[in-house]
């Protein structure tokens, strides 16, 4: 016998508060929103594809719901102007997976043991995402083809991969963040992105750049990472006024790159690059 989602809501305006919702089947939702202006407050979702659906939903708010053991915890198709905020979202498949969807606000979340990413944002532009704990993820948050957002006062810690991942994406602004005990603190693939005033810490790899220009990575503490940045086929970014726990004197501070030449067997190694932190502080921010 087909399972249905739990709850749909076709018609706007409807709040739904202190529900349990369970067992939906892996391709239906604990709670399925496909209207605008409701309101999902304290409901645990698990065992369902999706925990909470909003699929072409505009407008609502979803609070203080613990979602955990579904495929998606959250998922935000070609939804907007949406808020997520104080939920606890962990061992689902991925977190919170957004597609299509612009201008959503998520705040004040616990992300945690999601089997991929703790955040997923595909083919987005303006989602804020800020005060969230994402950790213990496979990556904490990954962007792709996701324009203008910006990530702030996060703690993004202990993922098994990448604190973040932003690839082909541009305009992004990663600020305030404690990005720390990752395997790459941040990956950028993407242009005319921003890194300023975080706390890029106990990383194997702080900040990569891979194929990305104009980059600007500034005001930032660099510290105890194995290597604190590195870049590949990578120019014209800038980094500036950056603190390096390595880094003592006065003098330009350098990173050095790789151009590479990717074959079917390995990366060559053509010739090294350098780039420089012209003005590195001698003190953290």
């Amino acid at each position: 016998m087909s399972k249905e989602n739990v709850i749909s809501l076709v018609t706007n305006g409807i709040k739904i508060s202190n529900f349990t919702l369970r067992n939906s089947g892996k391709s239906k939702a604990g709670i399925a929103i496909y209207s605008a202006n409701n309101s999902i407050s304290n409901c645990n979702t698990f065992m369902n594809g999706y925990g909470i659906l909003l699929d072409s939903a505009d407008n609502n708010r979803i609070w203080n719901c613990d979602t955990f053991s579904n495929s998606n915890g959250i998922k935000l198709d070609i939804s907007s102007n949406n808020v997520i905020a104080g939920c606890n979202i962990s061992d689902n498949g991925l977190g919170i997976n957004m597609h299509a969807s612009n201008k959503n606000c998520i705040s004040d979340c616990t992300i945690l043991n999601n089997e991929w990413e703790g955040i997923s944002s595909r083919m987005d532009n303006g989602n804020t995402i800020f005060d969230c704990i994402i950790s213990s993820n496979l990556n904490g948050i990954y962007l792709y083809l996701s324009h203008y957002m910006v990530i702030s006062n996060c703690s993004i810690i202990s993922n098994e991969w990448s604190g973040m991942q932003v690839v082909y994406s541009v305009g992004n602004l990663v600020s305030k963040s404690n990005i720390s005990h990752n395997i790459n603190g941040i990956e950028i693939g993407g242009s005319f992105n921003i890194v300023r005033g975080c706390n890029i810490c106990n990383n194997k790899r702080g900040v990569v750049i891979r194929y990305a220009f104009f980059n600007l990575i500034k005001k930032n503490n660099f510290i105890g990472n194995n290597l604190h940045a590195t870049f590949y086929n990578s120019f014209f970014n800038r980094w500036s006024r950056n603190y390096w726990d390595d880094w003592w004197g006065l003098l330009p501070r350098p990173i050095i790159g790789k151009i590479i030449v990717a074959t079917m067997i390995c990366n060559i190694t053509i010739a090294p690059l350098l780039a420089f932190d012209w003005l590195p502080t001698i003190k953290p921010w």
